[in-house]
């Protein structure tokens, strides 16, 4: 289930923020970070805003996807590193995207679990990321993230909308149709 009330989404552990409609243009105030709803126009899409609550709402949407993997038909460890990579991408996203993130999880007919993270940064240029594995980059406790991403997914794409802002998509089949 895709939670769409602040109780699903705080796991009745306390408020998550506000929770409102996307499209109604609503931004979380600063020191209000959290969760936002999924809008009717688009079940499946949570924002997630750095701040106090960022940290449990992230665990909640890593959670999320590791529940929609086994629900596909992942296994277990297949599972949890899918919600790694969605999880580092949603870092990424927060870090170098001012502050916030919007995730999309859909799991499509074709038995792959499809998960868009956006954000309203200045883009990047995937082709120019150093090796994580490179010998001066090996000590160091940052630039894994995309490494990552593409070790535990079958597909990572990035596009940047001509608006700003980067998507990353990420995508692995969770199961197989036979005809």
């Amino acid at each position: 289930m895709i939670p769409d009330t602040q109780a699903q989404v705080s796991g009745n552990t306390g408020p998550v923020a506000a929770v409102t409609p996307f499209g109604m243009g609503y931004r979380p105030e600063p020191g209000n970070a959290g969760v936002g709803p999924i809008s009717r126009e688009d079940p499946g899409q949570l924002e997630i805003n750095d701040g106090p609550h960022c940290e449990s709402t992230l665990d909640r949407i890593e959670a999320l996807a590791v529940r929609l993997a086994r629900f596909g038909g992942l296994d277990p460890d297949g599972a949890h590193f899918l919600g790694v990579a969605l999880r580092e991408a949603i870092v990424n996203a927060l870090h170098h995207g001012r502050g916030a993130a919007w995730v999309a999880l859909r799991l499509a007919r074709r038995g792959v679990l499809v998960m868009t993270v956006r954000d309203r940064g200045p883009g990047f240029d995937p082709s120019r990321l150093p090796d994580p594995r490179a010998p001066e980059n090996v000590v160091k406790g940052c630039g894994r993230g995309i490494f990552y991403m593409r070790r535990f997914t079958d597909r990572v794409s990035f596009s940047f909308p001509r608006q700003g802002g980067a998507v990353v998509r990420l995508e692995k089949k969770v199961r197989s149709y036979s005809r």
